[in-house]
């Protein structure tokens, strides 16, 4: 009887979504500022940091203790802060001695500010942590595997940081499968909200 492994590599960025935090202006203007931007992307990343800090048991970190502060720049010296774009930079400073800062009190986040009212921000994962994170316990979320009607079988997962492993489900492959279908559930403010999917063949 054959078994199912399955390897499972963690991310190594974080890429954190937020809707409602710039707004594209009207009447030929924006209201994509450089201000603005500075006080929404601190104000999300200490609730952001402060949620993860709670998962991994850091104790005593809250929003008000980061004291986090953001300076932005868009494109440089030869445009104009506003306006949305793919050409924000960020300079994120904030405490927290579970994660001590570099020399130069800072990390870089790249920011795209959309015009639909949203704005992606991605940090230095040796400051902000991967996409995919441990609770307290080890434990990242589970994985159920399926080939067709079949269930091969729910098994909990939890590796670490770039690191990869081996899953090992209940139940074969049936004879004759095409294809094996792994849907992964991680743990609650850890991974993306609703479960991910994937499908390969069975051989």
């Amino acid at each position: 009887m054959r078994r199912l492994v399955i390897s499972i590599i963690a991310a190594l960025a974080i890429v954190v979504a937020v809707g409602g935090a710039v707004m594209a202006g009207t009447g030929g203007g924006s209201s994509v500022t450089q201000p603005r931007l500075e006080r929404a992307l601190a104000a999300q990343f200490a609730n952001l940091h402060s949620d993860q800090a709670t998962l991994l048991g850091h104790r005593g970190v809250t929003p008000s203790s980061l004291h986090a502060k953001a300076m932005c720049d868009k494109g440089g010296a030869v445009e104009v802060n506003v306006g949305p774009g793919s050409n924000w930079n960020c300079l994120m400073g904030w405490t927290d001695p579970n994660v001590p800062m570099p020399p130069e009190g800072y990390g870089k986040f790249e920011v795209t500010a959309h015009t639909n009212g949203c704005y992606t921000a991605g940090g230095p994962s040796k400051l902000v942590g991967f996409q995919t994170i441990s609770d307290t316990h080890g434990r990242q979320g589970t994985v159920t595997a399926t080939s067709g009607p079949t269930s091969l079988g729910k098994v909990p997962f939890g590796l670490k940081e770039q690191q990869t492993g081996r899953i090992a489900f209940a139940h074969p492959v049936p004879h004759g499968a095409k294809d094996v279908t792994f849907t992964f559930d991680t743990v609650t403010r850890v991974g993306p909200s609703s479960p991910s999917t994937i499908s390969m063949p069975a051989s």
